[in-house]
């Protein structure tokens, strides 16, 4: 790696096969670049009242989250339910 840094500094002159040896070993040691397609999957905008209805159903079904949550908000107060606004 010197050598060639060496090279690409102008003060070491290689051969075009030294050149195209260290082209193949950093091939082998370092691995390409590639281009990563990356999809993101969005979900509509939910209301308070939805994600709270969540979260009670949640914690309907695991109750050990509730002292989770608890344990890293002390002072969370979750309501027990959600009123509906139809009435």
């Amino acid at each position: 790696m010197n050598r060639l840094e060496a090279h690409a500094e102008g003060n070491l002159e290689l051969t075009n096969s030294q050149i195209r040896a260290y082209e193949v070993m950093l091939e082998r040691l370092m691995p390409k670049l590639q281009a990563i397609e990356m999809i993101v999957e969005t979900e509509e905008q939910r209301s308070e009242k939805e994600l709270l209805a969540e979260l009670q159903g949640l914690l309907a079904s695991n109750p050990e989250l509730k002292s989770v949550l608890d344990t890293l908000n002390p002072g969370l107060v979750i309501e027990q339910k959600v009123e509906d606004e139809s009435n």
